[in-house]
């Protein structure tokens, strides 16, 4: 029985890498059609192979194969693909940033952070409560430094977390608060900031068919801010009652009665980290002319942190080095999720483009179908498309090319406009569900030394549900306000 059962993996693994080869090369014979390019159905079918090898296959070669793929195309060299999606933030944030996440789970900080949690006494035996108090601390702290910043500290502190309470690697409580950690950011670092980039993108986008339009801050948080804390309670709720997750262990767990002890190196490591967060955090509230402001709003995220990565590689403590850069990256670097990433931005990219007419036809279709609907009906479907679009395609495009067609639709049919850029903001940071809707998607997807395959696509859709839930409560609410 089980020499059959091999025979049946082996061929069903070759199988899903035949596919995946096969899948990339038949765009190259097809024709197009009289809006996509050949160009577009050569990309089109490179991101369902791709998407099909990071189901069935692995994460690391269908992203490779991909991009080997994509240089065949007018996209450019092999020089030029690899530079936009090796060369892009994302990725060049994830190779410089989970740094400081494995200095702080190696030099014990991390543990020090965790068992501080769980020695709360208002959270202990209360494991519900102890999850909620991490979802919040997380959303804070997005807030204030971004969303990715606060993923790279707070997954390390879950890992040790779970591993303290002895739960495994790969167990589903694990995967619940690491994806949770990936979903709550979002809320707390993308949708309740009027002046942040995303929401500036959606209310741009009402300001390019509405001149001089605009949404007042107060009313942008009246609306927003309840909206979150809807989703955020959402995904609580739904792990708890719906999915009845096993915290026995974090219930049980006994807590020592002792204080904290830091050592020199975790000392270090937490000044450190805070000087990160504050390096960030700064040039939003001091004055933007400042010489240090200056300088640190030039340097950006990807600056702060190299800089701060040569200054904890360059101290020493009684004449040794505080860590070496070294073996940061060979415990660290998490190269599954560095070419999910990598590949998924290059190939967005190039199916989003002018010239493969794929935009075009998003924009002929959402025109050519929405035009006739009531305003609820309009408001149902323009959320629905846009759930299911932003799984496969990337999200912040997305907001900019269908924002404006939606509200051009919507003044004709009686909208309210400002109600329509925020829906899209909410609606569209639902892509959590596969591995190339967004890069947090890719991030958790990408982690699979601690995240199972099936857990990362149970809980990204639990995150799409819970913003479902939001929604249902945004509508009413941003029609009554707006």
């Amino acid at each position: 029985m089980s020499t059959q059962v091999e025979k049946s993996n082996s061929f069903a693994y070759w199988a899903h890498v035949v596919i995946t080869i096969g899948l990339m090369i038949s765009g190259f014979f097809m024709q197009g059609t009289e809006v996509i390019t050949p160009y577009g159905m050569q990309v089109i079918m490179i991101f369902a192979g791709m998407m099909w090898g990071w189901i069935f296959w692995n994460l690391s070669c269908p992203s490779l194969l991909a991009m080997a793929f994509l240089c065949l195309t007018q996209f450019g060299s092999i020089v030029d693909v690899m530079k936009t999606g090796v060369g892009s933030e994302i990725v060049l944030m994830v190779i410089i940033l989970t740094t400081f996440g494995t200095w702080a789970q190696n030099c014990g900080l991390s543990a020090t952070v965790a068992r501080w949690m769980l020695s709360v006494k208002v959270v202990q035996n209360r494991p519900w409560l102890l999850i909620t108090f991490i979802f919040a601390m997380a959303y804070i702290v997005a807030f204030f430094v971004g969303i990715y910043v606060t993923i790279f500290t707070f997954w390390p502190i879950v890992y040790t977390l779970v591993t303290e309470c002895g739960y495994e690697k790969r167990t589903r409580l694990a995967a619940y608060l690491l994806v949770g950690i990936a979903y709550i950011v979002s809320l707390g670092g993308l949708l309740i900031k009027p002046f942040g980039a995303w929401s500036l993108i959606a209310i741009k986008g009402m300001a390019s068919v509405i001149e001089g339009a605009s949404i007042d801050y107060g009313v942008f948080m009246m609306v927003m801010l309840p909206v979150s804390f809807v989703c955020f309670a959402a995904y609580i709720l739904l792990g708890r009652f719906a999915l009845r997750l096993d915290v026995s262990k974090l219930a049980s767990y006994k807590a020592k009665d002792e204080k904290a002890v830091f050592t020199d190196e975790q000392k270090v490591c937490s000044i450190i980290l805070l000087l990160l967060v504050f390096c960030l955090f700064a040039p939003s509230f001091l004055p933007k002319t400042w010489l240090p402001v200056v300088l640190l709003t030039k340097l950006g995220t990807l600056g702060i942190g190299a800089i701060l990565l040569v200054l904890m590689c360059t101290i020493r403590i009684r004449k040794q080095p505080l860590v070496e850069m070294a073996t940061l990256y060979a415990k660290g670097t998490p190269w599954d999720m560095v070419w999910l990433l990598a590949a998924n931005t290059v190939v967005a990219s190039a199916l989003l483009s002018a010239e493969g007419g794929v935009r075009t036809f998003l924009g002929t279709f959402v025109a050519t179908h929405l035009g006739g609907l009531s305003p609820l009906m309009f408001i149902i479907t323009l959320l629905a498309i846009n759930i299911c679009l932003t799984q496969v395609a990337h999200n912040t495009v997305l907001l900019m090319v269908l924002t404006p067609i939606y509200v051009q639709i919507g003044l004709v049919i009686g909208v309210q406009p400002a109600l329509i850029p925020l829906l899209c903001s909410v609606s569209l940071s639902a892509a959590m569900a596969t591995p190339g809707a967004s890069s947090r998607a890719g991030l958790f997807f990408g982690n699979s030394e601690w995240i199972a395959k099936k857990d990362a696509y149970l809980f990204g859709c639990l995150s799409v549900v819970s913003v479902i839930v939001g929604l249902i409560v945004m509508v009413p609410l941003g029609m009554a306000l707006l």
